[in-house]
């Protein structure tokens, strides 16, 4: 078994939370116990984002508790108790990252193609208001994003980047899709 912390925001959690994971013969079991949830997937869990009563967990997984499909992404209404998927998610990839703001869910990983649309390179937006994905200008030759932080109205997104500019570090204006190089 497995134990990591998760940080949570919103009404249900201002602390951080308890993860455990244990592998079994095909799939992964997560549990949250401060939610009362468990959970297994046939995949991995890299990125978690608690916003309110919501959970979203994305990683490399299909499925959740071998009978919902769903593709990289996923959110769980701790009210409720149900998973719903976000449209078709994330087509290919992984996602690493999740963050969030308002209505806004930032998602990054190593992905190209989103909700079925192509040329989404490793960054995009949900909004959970209209239930809809759009694209952040991400670059193809981007090999990944892998950090996503929101301060006041911009984004600061890491990765691996390769030879692109910017180089590894850079500020997003999510309204304009414009990214200014952070450093050397």
């Amino acid at each position: 078994m497995h134990e990591a912390l998760l940080e949570g925001h919103g009404a249900v959690a201002e602390e951080v939370l308890a993860v455990k994971m244990v592998e079994s013969d095909s799939d992964l079991e997560y549990e949250f116990p401060e939610l009362g949830l468990s959970f297994s997937l046939n995949g991995t869990v890299y990125a978690a984002y608690l916003s309110g009563t919501d959970l979203y967990l994305g990683g490399d997984f299909t499925n959740v508790d071998n009978k919902v499909e769903q593709t990289r992404i996923v959110k769980y209404d701790t009210i409720n108790k149900t998973f719903s998927s976000l449209g078709n998610g994330i087509n290919n990839g992984s996602v690493y990252c999740i963050t969030g703001s308002g209505s806004s869910i930032y998602i990054g990983g190593n992905f190209d193609t989103v909700n079925n649309v192509a040329n989404r390179y490793r960054i995009a937006k949900f909004d959970t208001n209209s239930n809809t994905w759009s694209g952040l200008g991400g670059i193809s030759q981007w090999n990944s994003v892998n950090c996503i932080t929101v301060s006041g109205t911009y984004l600061y997104v890491g990765g691996d980047f390769g030879s692109i500019s910017p180089r590894n570090i850079a500020k997003l204006d999510p309204n304009t899709i414009q990214y200014t190089r952070l450093g050397g």
